[in-house]
């Protein structure tokens, strides 16, 4: 049976999401991952971040036209070959599209 490691990777970013709990992330074929929402410091987070796996820093997205509102508890999934993900859920029934520029 194999076994599983895991260690810890450290991040060289200067700017960090803050902590939170029942976020929801996705992973891209590339280099990229995301983190978006949950609850940070006590209230629901619309924030998106992307956490580039080549180099281990974060990096806050400016949101454009119309965002989710902030949610937690709720479900991401990315969209093949669309450059976007879908978030579901946290506290509503709207289905959001995400498009990474």
């Amino acid at each position: 049976m194999p076994s599983l490691a895991s260690e810890r990777v450290h991040l060289v970013s200067l700017s960090l999401p803050n902590t939170r709990s029942r976020s929801a992330g996705t992973a891209n074929a590339g280099s990229l991952s995301s983190g978006a929402g949950g609850n940070a410091g006590g209230s629901a987070s619309s924030e998106l971040w992307l956490l580039d796996l080549e180099t281990d820093t974060w990096k806050l997205l400016p949101a454009g036209g119309q965002s989710p509102p902030g949610r937690t508890g709720h479900d991401m999934v990315w969209l093949a070959g669309q450059n976007a993900a879908l978030s579901f859920g946290g506290g509503s029934a709207e289905l959001w599209q995400v498009m990474f520029n």
